[in-house]
């Protein structure tokens, strides 16, 4: 799962969501298992990326309470939930990472941002976004957008 299938997916998913139950707040749990060379995750977002689904769904205006949760690459997931905290916040953050005693964590690159390359994730790419909207069509036939899931399921 890469970036570019990751948003065709949960755009229109979040957008049901929001006109099906018209929530009054947000609680997103933002697990960066999901992230590039994460130790666990097979998928392959960027932080950026990751971090589209927030600034998607802040455009709906809904107060939001924001979690941090999943990720085993631990300089990954600081990168993440440093890099999401400032889209959160509207705050541009410089991509070199200031010095500190824990710079090791950061090698080689020694920035906010790294390349989206995981090898072993690229080979399922281009199988996960059919996966995925199969699997909301099956279990949650709300939330599925019509126009995605009829070609999928044959309905």
């Amino acid at each position: 799962m890469d970036d570019e299938a990751y948003e065709s997916i949960f755009r229109p998913v979040i957008a049901k969501v929001m006109e099906q139950y018209q929530p009054g707040v947000v609680v997103m749990c933002c697990g960066a298992d999901s992230l590039s060379g994460d130790r666990v995750g097979c998928w392959n977002l960027s932080f950026r990326g990751h971090a589209a689904v927030l600034d998607y769904v802040k455009t709906f205006n809904l107060p939001m309470l924001v979690l941090g949760g999943g990720g085993y690459t631990i300089r990954n997931v600081a990168r993440c939930w440093c890099y999401e905290t400032s889209r959160l916040l509207n705050q541009h953050i410089p991509d070199s990472i200031p010095w500190h005693e824990y710079m090791d964590y950061y090698a080689p690159e020694y920035k906010l941002h790294v390349p989206a390359c995981h090898p072993a994730n690229r080979l399922l790419s281009h199988r996960t976004p059919r996966l995925l909207l199969v699997t909301p069509c099956r279990g949650f036939p709300c939330l599925a957008p019509r126009q995605l899931i009829r070609p999928l399921c044959g309905r």
